[in-house]
């Protein structure tokens, strides 16, 4: 009996320039940054997981993705 054979695949996120949107328009502005990329990642990865890694920092595992489909996520993501 063999085991079987899953690709797993981490994509790490970091929010650029929330410490200046809170600085400028307030940190309900930079809560609305987070939210809207938790979202998306939620939507994108769909049963896989996401995870808030750090105060900007996010985290999502894919399970036995092929590699275009998770390349097509980081980009729309990007």
């Amino acid at each position: 009996m063999q085991a079987a054979q899953e690709s797993v695949t981490y994509v790490f996120c970091d929010v650029n320039g929330l410490h200046e949107t809170n600085s400028k328009f307030g940190h309900e502005a930079g809560d609305r940054m987070l939210i809207a990329l938790a979202s998306e990642l939620a939507k994108s990865f769909g049963q896989d997981m996401s995870f808030r890694f750090g105060g900007d920092e996010f985290l999502a595992i894919a399970l036995d993705e092929r590699l275009d489909k998770v390349q097509a996520k980081r980009y729309f993501l990007t």
